[in-house]
């Protein structure tokens, strides 16, 4: 049995006891319409006509109570206050017919403490029997001083068989109501007793089901510190064999390099080499995230490397073809991963740069324009895509230029009011309206930008930009 059909046996069982106890409720009622009946009878015999009539009515009210009940035209827990107070009425009838404090149905008190009690509750029947005490005692008083003569309309050589008679139904009655309560709360109590075992066992096994659970949650916590260990040392090694920033600062008056992975290993990076007449700036965001493309990053920047000195031309178009060969090869030519890249070769000597994109741009903010120079819509990689043809770019470079090449990381990134992309015009408009800033300035502003706009929403990509000033 689970938790939930345990709920729903408590709830039936409390249901079933209740109607039970309801039932019981009807016996006693049919019980004490019969017990009327005799009284009757017995009082018709003895000449008691008056106390006849009182049980009489008394019966009739009590049937009319039950059939009502039963027809649910009243509700029950009406008739649990209307039971003891035509008792109580019965008796108080009664006592003023036959003879007051010396009647032999002050006893019949007790069926209303009884009716009370057992079908109502113990608050319930102490209030009945304060106010039959009351009764009594100002019955009492009445008589003993006189305010009142009382009346006994039995005939008196009956008077001690009524007593008798009286005495034999009441405890008759009380008898048959105790022997269906108890019978009632014995039953209810062995019920109650199997669902408590049954909770019992049920707690048992929740406390060994916790207790897996905590074990579990236990090793899963060991096992994602290793994991976070190994992704961090692994970051570590990632950016220690992909670190070209001294090169990059060195190279330029002002540069800056952002970096934001999204799930601690990156699978964006940048590639920096510099020759005796040239340098080469390269920025490059592989498949995925996470681990896979962290993998892909070490192939990508070792493969770029290789298809550098293969190609022997300061074309980077072409270096970007022997960097596709390469890639496919190493990665069996049957995958689709790849990367997007950009790759800029700087003349050192004649400011002139050449530039080469596959699915990546370059932006330069020169005096009050911005230039954009989109590249290939072209991967490396991914075997998908045949015949891939990678353009080229010359650019005069100016004193001054600010250039920056960045994966789609920023622009991709969901935030704002709307928890809508950023965009690439709003990222062109950012780049532009820093201009007059220094690298490191802009590299802040950038930054402080991208945590505004992302909010609390998880970051949606790898983030890499890096931008000089020349």
């Amino acid at each position: 049995m689970n938790h939930e059909q345990l709920i729903l046996t408590l709830d039936t069982l409390e249901t079933e006891q209740s109607v039970k106890k309801d039932g019981l409720l009807s016996e006693s009622l049919k019980m004490v319409i019969g017990l009327s009946a005799l009284y009757v009878v017995f009082f018709l015999l003895t000449e008691n006509n008056i106390a006849a009539l009182i049980c009489c009515s008394f019966a009739i009210i009590c049937f009319a109570i039950l059939s009502l009940s039963t027809n649910k035209v009243i509700p029950f827990h009406l008739v649990k206050k209307l039971y003891p107070a035509s008792v109580h009425f019965l008796i108080i009838g009664l006592i003023l017919v036959t003879g007051g404090t010396d009647s032999a149905f002050i006893i019949w008190y007790g069926a209303v403490l009884c009716v009370a009690f057992f079908y109502g509750s113990l608050k319930r029947g102490k209030l009945w029997l304060i106010l039959g005490a009351i009764n009594v005692a100002l019955v009492g008083l009445l008589e003993y001083y006189h305010i009142v003569s009382i009346p006994d309309l039995g005939n008196d050589q009956y008077k001690e068989l009524t007593s008798y008679y009286s005495s034999f139904l009441f405890i008759l009655y009380i008898g048959r109501n105790f022997y269906m309560y108890e019978k009632w709360h014995i039953q209810s109590l062995g019920e109650s007793k199997n669902l408590t075992d049954e909770i019992v066992a049920q707690n048992e096994e929740l406390k060994q089901y916790q207790e897996e659970i905590q074990t579990q949650n236990e090793s899963l916590e060991k096992t994602q510190s290793i994991l976070y260990s190994s992704l961090k040392y692994g970051r570590k090694i990632q950016s220690t064999l992909l670190d070209y920033s001294k090169l990059v600062k060195s190279s330029f008056d002002d540069a800056f390099i952002i970096e934001r992975p999204r799930d601690i290993v990156s699978g964006d990076f940048y590639w920096c080499k510099e020759t005796p007449t040239h340098l080469y700036l390269a920025v490059a965001d592989c498949t995925g995230h996470g681990i896979p493309s962290a993998f892909l990053t070490l192939v990508g920047a070792a493969n770029l490397h290789q298809a550098t000195l293969i190609q022997k031309e300061n074309d980077p178009s072409k270096v970007l073809e022997k960097l596709d060969q390469l890639i496919l090869k190493d990665l069996n030519q049957g995958r689709n991963e790849g990367m997007d890249i950009g790759l800029l070769i700087l003349d050192k000597k004649h400011n002139v740069g050449v530039y080469s994109g596959a699915n990546t741009p370059l932006y330069i903010v020169r005096a009050d324009e911005l230039e954009e120079i989109k590249g290939s819509r072209n991967p490396i990689g991914d075997t998908r895509q045949n015949k891939k043809v990678f353009e080229t770019t010359n650019i005069k470079l100016q004193k001054g230029d600010q250039v920056y090449i960045t994966t789609d990381g920023f622009q991709d990134q969901f935030g704002g009011e709307n928890d809508r992309k950023y965009l690439r015009k709003n990222l062109k408009n950012l780049l532009f309206n820093s201009k007059d800033l220094s690298m490191s300035e802009q590299c802040k502003l950038f930054e402080e930008e991208f945590d505004k706009w992302k909010g609390s929403n998880k970051q949606t990509d790898d983030i890499l930009m890096v931008g000089f000033k020349y």
